[in-house]
């Protein structure tokens, strides 16, 4: 929907199509922006407590040029400068998934990029029954329904980031609700047989036109 939105900024041809990404069900299983002030809230938040929590940053720059690792390195350069090495790991590139939705109690995307379509990634985690907090960018709103599926937040917003880390651990009887929801959500909306049957149709339609 966000593409149709946007197509007066682009050659348009004619109809839009939706297709969303599918989903293969059953598989059970970002590289965040404005860290430091979102990692020292947290820290903050947590520092203290019985219960200890640690923080999986994962996945890793795909870029190969000159830049290569220096945000990842700017990344640990803010971790170690806050002291939080205790709570506060860089998994680096993971696959499958699996190795880490099945260990973790919410997943965190706060993407900035306003050309964000439909993340695997959050399908995947919604598939898991992992929690999800999102930016409100891009196709990510027709994934994830605010307290519904999940949660959104503002992009470029530390402080949303901390609160909504924090609303989740201490509400586990609504998240409990937003996973199920959200499960039931991506087994209806993002399969992929429902995907490929989309595709077909379409494209039976263009060659019906050409007859």
């Amino acid at each position: 929907e966000w593409i149709y939105d946007e197509r007066g900024n682009y050659i348009y041809f004619g109809t839009v199509e939706s297709i969303p990404n599918g989903l293969i069900w059953g598989i059970e299983i970002r590289q965040p922006h404005e860290l430091e002030e979102a990692i020292s809230d947290i820290g903050r938040k947590w520092s203290g407590r019985k219960e200890t929590r640690e923080n999986i940053v994962f996945g890793e720059e795909i870029y190969d040029n000159v830049f290569k690792g220096s945000y990842t390195n700017t990344v640990k350069n803010i971790i170690k400068t806050k002291g939080l090495e205790d709570c506060m790991k860089l998994q680096g590139f993971v696959f499958p998934p699996t190795k880490i939705f099945s260990t973790i109690d919410l997943f965190l995307m706060p993407s900035q990029r306003i050309g964000e379509s439909c993340p695997m990634v959050i399908l995947e985690a919604m598939a898991a029954g992992v929690p999800v907090i999102a930016t409100e960018v891009g196709g990510i709103p027709e994934i994830v329904e605010h307290g519904v599926t999940g949660y959104l937040i503002p992009p470029k917003d530390p402080q949303a980031i901390a609160d909504a880390v924090e609303h989740v651990i201490n509400n586990p009887e609504e998240v409990k609700k937003i996973v199920e929801n959200a499960r039931r959500t991506v087994k209806e909306r993002f399969d992929f047989r429902e995907n490929a049957r989309q595709f077909v149709k379409i494209y039976q339609e263009l060659l019906d036109e050409q007859r």
